[in-house]
């Protein structure tokens, strides 16, 4: 099974903790994947979450987590 964690539409240090709450008990039992379609703007700190949540993952020994990208491509570029 595979736990869907969506990625905020605005994501920045104001949404991170509702990032951070789609994990659930830590580390998670199942696979990961990373929603980011609905994503239309991301801050370095929001970034800097997803990259921290990945690595968090690694250290736990879990499956390295699937990302979906954004549907807009402005978002996808960057």
């Amino acid at each position: 099974m595979t736990r869907v964690i969506e990625v905020p539409a605005h994501f920045d240090d104001r949404s991170f903790d509702a990032f951070a709450g789609g994990f659930g008990q830590w580390p998670p039992d199942e696979k990961v994947l990373l929603d980011a379609r609905a994503t239309q703007w991301a801050s370095p700190y929001g970034l800097i979450g997803i990259l921290t949540a990945g690595q968090a993952l690694a250290e736990a020994k879990q499956e390295r987590p699937l990302l979906t990208v954004p549907s807009n491509d402005d978002v996808k570029r960057y």
